[in-house]
């Protein structure tokens, strides 16, 4: 499936992928509510998470509600907010710690590839994110 790729050697660590990426979900220019985390504590090494859309979905088969599902017409794990009861067993269940907890909303969030045309890409100015299969 789809998803968000990051080249570590392109990341200048500037953060503006979490910044546009929460402005276009929750209108706030906040990285603790974006779908993607850069973890640049030494500049020198940034780390990424963000859901990869595994083909196996551990989230989907950990989810006791089927509130995460694998779309394959649009290529991803999707998230149906309103099936959601918060057990966060979707969040223990990923192996690259892609999904995360919004505290504010009570619901896991997890990339959805903007639906098909992500804000983080297209604001990377050193095309260090892109989407790839």
């Amino acid at each position: 499936m789809k998803h968000i790729v990051f080249d570590q050697k392109k990341c200048a660590g500037c953060n503006l992928c979490e910044l546009y990426c929460s402005s276009k979900w929750y209108d706030s220019f906040n990285p603790r509510k974006s779908r993607i985390r850069i973890k640049t504590e030494d500049y020198v090494d940034p780390k990424y998470n963000v859901c990869l859309q595994c083909d196996d979905a551990p989230c989907v088969e950990a989810c006791p509600t089927e509130a995460l599902i694998i779309d394959q017409d649009l290529e991803r794990v999707v998230l149906i907010e309103d099936k959601c009861i918060g057990c966060k067993l979707c969040i223990k269940a990923c192996p690259y710690d892609g999904i995360y907890w919004h505290s504010e909303y009570k619901v896991p969030i997890k990339c959805n590839l903007c639906e098909g045309d992500p804000e983080c890409v297209k604001i990377c100015p050193k095309n260090a994110l892109s989407v790839g299969d």
